[in-house]
């Protein structure tokens, strides 16, 4: 059966020339996490969403208002898409499709993906903890530009998910694309790792946006994403079934 996924905007004029933001639920879930940051400090409004049938039947609340999973927010040259629900397989491929060619005939000047590289080593030493964050473009940027956002760049392994489906689609039209991975507990919520690569962003994009409140944030943030975590990791366990090492 024939799936539909449809971009659906309030007013269209409203995004021209953005740079994208993209963030969906992975390991650490830090890109739901860092995208939802930057789109409240940024005071982003809410531009649209993405319906599709491989959707879970879910609304998410905020301030006892139903929204729709995948949303869209922006204004001036920035846009963020944002999921806060897990994506299964097929709508990874279908959403990165549509994302790539949406943002195409918006004259896109850049799709920044923000995801994640599992770390899994003990968590006491949060506080000492400085997450590396690794950088991959469509456009070979040279390792000097990525170094001086204060990225690594991801020279040599695999990148499964949303966001390698994204880069894929990006690569075949030739849209320009950035994807940062943070280094993230794959089994909690992980907002050090947003916050460092909040930091890339800033750089990339040219922007400010400040991370102090989302380190103190970070014990409530592990709670209140608790639930979309273990959503998540199910999600997860079921979409990989053996992997090589992000790192080669």
């Amino acid at each position: 059966m024939e799936t539909k996924l449809e971009i659906k905007e309030y007013d269209p004029s409203k995004i021209s020339k953005p740079t994208l933001v993209v963030g969906v639920p992975e390991a650490g879930l830090v890109g739901i996490i860092a995208s939802s940051y930057l789109r409240d400090q940024m005071k982003l409004p809410e531009l649209g969403y993405i319906e599709s049938d491989l959707l879970p039947a879910v609304v998410v609340v905020h301030e006892s208002k139903p929204k729709h999973p995948i949303r869209i927010f922006g204004k001036d040259n920035l846009a963020v898409i944002t999921s806060e629900v897990p994506l299964h397989p097929r709508l990874s491929l279908e959403l990165a499709k549509e994302v790539v060619s949406w943002a195409k005939s918006k004259n896109t000047k850049l799709i920044l993906g923000i995801t994640s590289v599992p770390f899994d080593e003990e968590i006491e030493g949060e506080a000492e903890r400085k997450p590396k964050v690794l950088a991959i473009s469509s456009d070979e940027r040279p390792a000097e530009v990525l170094k001086q956002m204060g990225a690594n760049p991801f020279e040599e392994g695999v990148m499964m998910g949303t966001h390698a489906a994204i880069l894929r689609n990006c690569i075949t039209m030739h849209q320009p694309n950035l994807t940062l991975l943070a280094e993230a507990y794959s089994k909690f919520p992980d907002p050090g790792a947003a916050a460092a690569v909040i930091q890339v962003v800033n750089k990339a994009l040219s922007t400010s946006v400040d991370i102090q409140n989302l380190i103190k944030q970070s014990e409530e943030i592990r709670l209140r994403m608790r639930e979309l975590m273990a959503t998540t990791q199910e999600n997860m366990r079921r979409n990989v079934a053996t992997s090589p090492s992000l790192y080669g």
